[in-house]
């Protein structure tokens, strides 16, 4: 049976994997909804996906949802079948850093563009506002940051990790609508020389013979999604369990890192961080954004949480304990993924919005912004009725406990803790308590 992608041709999203079925050498059939409502309907929110949108792949009646889970399961299940192509390297410490790379682009390049694209492109169309010059200004100023970086990044390679992947794929289709829809509308402050050129320019040159690329981008030209960002709220508290001389975490506790690691059974050391300290020269030389965590693992340096999540997962899973977080079955596997991107694009997300205005009050006795509060309740309600469906007869989002589940906890904590807010729904009580971890 012929690989189904059902999506709307010029939806970046779509596109995601449209390069990546290319790249792979794979043959397909795009379905494209009739219309906008369509993909709302209750026989589409039951059988492709839950929370209505696109793109949704059918694989010979495996089905699976969110851009990014797609594209993990379509290179994890046939990369080396129909061509020589790797977008994801065997090597454990390759693929983490290709991971890594890819929380780095949903994070730091997507989100700062995606706010100028909305503002200036899309807010009048869909809402019939002006722009706000000073959500333009923050995104610009955050894009040219993360374009600092970039270009010390790329120093002396064309890549991100030196090797073409499926983080520097990952950038090309909103890039490419940047710089075609965008023109005119004063998306970059200055022409973009740095690695949107290369992913443009350099790249587009270098890899569009691999499956007319041009035709697929010049499709993608017209329209754009909400792309995800990688939101996530850190819960600070003392670590009192601490074994030393094997991990080495850096920065004030990631609930999520720490989780990971205890699952495992991993002896490991965490090395307290100050905010003054991840600003100087030296923490940037490790993480080049100024963030928490960071990890050294026996010299090998990664950060980002979920990279960091997914490499301690493929290096040890297996080797101190019988605890699985990513199964080795590769629909299994797609599976995590996709409750991964959910959790990142519609719990995290809206909970953000409730949790920040909150805290910035608690902490600096700010009065939040009682809209974006009531924004991020809403979304969150609706993620949470959505939630209860997938869950019906089951305790965990795949059936059995996994990183997806895991990568809910902290985010709910801390809320629990420190918003004060009421819950509506049992599921989030229920998921701050998910198999509590032991050191």
């Amino acid at each position: 049976m012929t690989i189904q992608v059902f999506g709307y041709p010029k939806s970046t999203f779509t596109l995601v994997i449209f390069h990546v079925l290319k790249e792979l050498g794979l043959s397909y059939e795009t379905v494209q909804p009739s219309s906008h409502e369509e993909i709302k309907t209750p026989e589409y929110l039951a059988t492709k996906h839950p929370f209505g949108k696109i793109p949704y792949l059918d694989d010979d009646g495996f089905h699976i949802y969110e851009s990014r889970a797609i594209a993990r399961y379509l290179v994890n299940k046939y990369q080396g079948t129909k061509n020589s192509t790797v977008l994801i390297p065997s090597d454990v410490q390759k693929a983490a850093l290709m991971e890594q790379f890819i929380s780095v682009e949903i994070s730091y390049y997507t989100s700062p563009l995606f706010k100028m694209l909305f503002e200036l492109l899309m807010k009048k169309r869909l809402q019939g506002s002006e722009p706000d010059s000073k959500i333009v200004n923050e995104a610009r100023e955050e894009l040219e940051t993360t374009l600092d970086v970039y270009e010390k990044l790329l120093e002396g390679k064309d890549y991100l990790t030196g090797e073409f992947s499926l983080a520097d794929l990952l950038h090309i289709p909103l890039t490419f609508y940047a710089f075609n829809v965008g023109e005119g509308c004063d998306i970059y402050s200055s022409p973009p020389e740095k690695y949107l050129n290369k992913i443009y320019c350099t790249t587009l040159g270098k890899i569009s013979y691999r499956g007319s690329r041009k035709q697929i981008y010049f499709l993608g030209a017209l329209y754009n999604l909400i792309d995800h960002e990688d939101l996530r709220i850190m819960k600070f508290y003392d670590i009192k369990d601490i074994y030393q001389n094997e991990l080495i975490v850096y920065g004030l506790s990631n609930l999520r890192t720490f989780k990971t690691k205890n699952k495992l059974g991993l002896p490991y050391e965490n090395v307290p961080t100050s905010y003054e300290e991840i600003k100087t020269p030296e923490y940037l030389a490790k993480q080049p954004f100024g963030k928490m965590p960071y990890l050294n693992d026996d010299g090998f340096h990664l950060y980002e949480t979920r990279a960091i999540a997914r490499y301690l997962i493929n290096k040890y899973q297996g080797t101190k304990n019988s605890t699985v977080l990513i199964p080795s079955d590769v629909q299994k596997a797609a599976l995590v993924e996709q409750f991964i991107s959910v959790e990142i694009s519609y719990y995290a997300q809206p909970l953000y919005k409730i949790i920040k205005p909150l805290t910035l009050k608690r902490l600096h006795g700010i009065e939040p912004d009682l809209k974006l509060v009531n924004e991020g309740r809403e979304e969150l309600e609706k993620s949470l009725d959505v939630y209860e469906k997938l869950l019906e007869g089951k305790d965990y989002l795949t059936g059995e406990f996994s990183l997806a589940d895991l990568l809910h906890v902290p985010v709910t904590f801390y809320a629990f803790k420190n918003a004060h807010e009421p819950w509506s729904k049992e599921w989030v009580l229920s998921s701050s308590q998910l198999k509590p971890s032991s050191a």
